[in-house]
C-alpha cells in the first residue's frame, strides 16, 4: 500500500474523515487513501462505529477523497501532489546557522586550549575539558548519520547536506531549515516519488 511507504506516527492522526458500521467499507477507504499518500489510523473498538482518522494537513484531501467513494462522484480536484509540486526543490532560506555555531565552537575549542597550553603547545595540550569535547564530537558523528540518511532519502539534491552533515550541530540547522518544513509530498522519500511520478529530466 502507498501509505506504508513511509515512517509517521499513528498517534498524529487525530481528524476523523469516516464513520460507519462496515468494516470492508473502512478498509477499502484507508487502502484508497494510502494509494494516494494520505496515512490513516483505524478505530474498531465499537464495530457499530467503525471510524477512521487521518494527520490534520491531511484532512482537506481525505474528506475530498472520502466523497468521492460514498459519491461515487467524479473527482472535483486531484488529490495527487502535482508533479511539480513533487520534484520542486525547496530553497534553502539561509545557510549561516549551518556553520556557524561550528565556528563559535572552534573558537572555545581554541580559547580553552589557550588557557591552560603552554606556548607553542596548543594542539598537543590536553585540557580538562577535553572528555567534554570527545563527548561532543562522538555524538556529532552519530547525529550526522541521520542527516545524510534524511539527506539521501528525502533531499532531491543531497550532497549538500551530506557535506554539511560534517559540521558539528549542523544538523540543528537542518532539523529547523528541511526536516521540520517538510509538507505534502516532500514528506515522501524519493523513491516514492519515482512511483508516483517519474523524475522529470533537466
Amino acid at each position: 500500500m502507498f501509505g506504508s511507504e513511509f515512517q509517521w506516527d499513528p498517534l498524529t492522526a487525530t481528524v476523523e474523515v469516516w464513520t460507519g458500521a462496515s468494516l470492508d467499507r473502512q478498509q477499502f477507504i484507508r487502502n484508497s487513501l494510502g494509494e494516494v499518500g494520505i496515512p490513516s489510523r483505524s478505530l474498531t473498538d465499537d464495530p457499530q462505529n467503525l471510524r477512521l482518522l487521518v494527520r490534520p494537513e491531511d484532512e482537506t484531501n481525505a474528506l475530498e477523497m472520502v466523497r468521492q467513494i460514498l459519491e461515487a462522484a467524479e473527482p472535483e480536484r486531484s488529490i495527487r501532489p502535482a508533479e511539480d509540486d513533487i520534484w520542486r526543490d525547496e530553497p534553502v532560506r539561509s545557510y549561516l546557522f549551518a556553520w556557524l555555531p561550528t565556528v563559535v565552537y572552534g573558537a572555545i575549542m581554541v580559547l580553552v586550549r589557550m588557557a591552560y597550553a603552554p606556548p607553542g603547545q596548543l594542539l598537543t595540550t590536553n585540557t580538562p575539558l577535553e572528555p567534554l569535547f570527545s563527548f561532543i564530537s562522538w555524538g556529532n558523528q552519530v547525529v550526522a548519520l541521520w542527516m545524510i540518511y534524511q539527506g539521501i532519502r528525502y533531499e532531491i539534491r543531497p550532497w549538500r547536506f551530506i557535506l554539511l552533515s560534517f559540521l558539528p550541530f549542523s544538523f540543528i540547522w537542518y532539523y529547523c531549515e528541511r526536516y521540520s518544513r517538510r509538507q505534502d509530498g516532500h514528506r515522501l522519500p524519493i523513491a516514492v516519488r519515482e512511483r508516483i511520478s517519474p523524475r522529470p529530466l533537466a
